[in-house]
């Protein structure tokens, strides 16, 4: 399974659109998102599409992170499944439980394991480790520029990026 291409990237990665994909693939599932804004902001190397793949894939996986943590912390989820889609299997680091679950983990996002019974679990009680730092805009990546351009704010960039039709783009975009 593989992650979006950045160049496929449309929309901006804003605070409230992550909210938003945040809040579409969670609220059922009500885990704890203590800090998880602020993580995904921080992955500056990935766009919003790349972002809402690997938060939709930990959502339809909720039931393995569960089943071996004694906790719902997103924040502690989705570097696994980071690591999952993104690195290959021979970087990942961590201790050898750490490593197995990951294994699990990728057999289980690419349908090698049918059923999540047969799955022994590992509890693992580990904390993330994130540094806070204090972002001042919100970074937007164009999809054929690789460059990071600073807008203040999203109304900001819609009328920048559009002008007179920015209204009509923003009420498509929200």
């Amino acid at each position: 399974m593989n992650i979006p291409n950045k160049l496929d990237n449309i929309y901006p990665k804003t605070r409230k659109n992550l909210k938003h994909l945040i809040n579409f693939y969670f609220d059922d599932l009500e885990p704890d998102r203590e800090g998880l804004l602020e993580f995904l902001i921080s992955k500056t190397s990935l766009t919003l599409n790349q972002l809402e793949f690997i938060l939709k894939i930990t959502a339809e996986n909720f039931h393995f992170f569960k089943k071996n943590f004694n906790h719902k912390k997103l924040l502690v989820f989705l570097p696994y499944t980071i690591d999952v889609l993104i690195k290959p299997a021979d970087l990942w680091e961590g201790s050898e439980n750490k490593i197995q679950l990951l294994v699990k983990l990728r057999d289980l996002i690419e349908g090698k394991i049918e059923d999540i019974e047969n799955i022994t679990p590992f509890i693992i009680n580990e904390e993330p480790k994130i540094e806070e730092k204090e972002d001042e805009f919100d970074y937007v990546e164009r999809g054929s520029n690789s460059n990071y351009e600073a807008h203040q704010s999203y109304d900001d960039w819609i009328n920048q990026e559009f002008g007179d039709e920015a209204e009509t783009v923003r009420g498509n975009l929200d």
